[in-house]
């Protein structure tokens, strides 16, 4: 795998360029911009759970929402 192909797959997924730089200074490529078989796996792997996790905490946010919409607030309120 080559360092572009781990950009394109980051923006694909809709990682944020802020986030794709992170990344990207983390790893290291050879001379042709090329990854290590286990640096590429930890790369898309690094990408899949950044994902997953933004998902879930959007969805923790979204029934955090509708409970407080069912309770009215009343519970939520300090």
């Amino acid at each position: 795998m080559t360092i572009e192909e781990v950009i394109n797959y980051a923006k694909e997924k809709g990682v944020s360029p802020k986030k794709i730089d992170a990344l990207i200074a983390e790893l290291h490529p050879n001379e042709n911009g090329e990854l290590s078989i286990e640096e590429s796996t930890q790369a898309f792997f690094a990408i899949d759970y950044h994902i997953a996790t933004i998902e879930n905490i959007r969805s923790v946010l979204k029934a955090t929402k509708e409970m407080r919409r069912k309770t009215d607030n009343k519970f939520f309120k300090f």
